[in-house]
């Protein structure tokens, strides 16, 4: 398994999820919601606003997102 790159930045992982189908639905304080249809299930992602995203978080914003390491390093 790949290990994620150290620290990555709010605004590249949003953009990573509007290239795999997300949209970015809401921004409440310091969090963004994005959602993605799928035929009739809909997946959600919360990507909290800081400048530089740990590799724990950003963990799970790929579950959540439904989308591996790989897939989101070929995005």
């Amino acid at each position: 398994m790949n290990e994620p790159p150290n620290n990555l930045s709010f605004r590249r992982i949003r953009f990573k999820l509007e290239t795999a189908g997300f949209t970015e639905i809401r921004q409440l304080n310091n969090h963004a919601k994005f959602v993605r249809k799928r035929g009739d299930s809909v997946q959600t992602a919360i990507l909290p606003h800081y400048q530089e995203i740990s590799n724990a978080v950003f963990r799970s914003v790929l579950k959540q997102a439904g989308l591996s390491q790989a897939e989101f390093d070929k995005l």
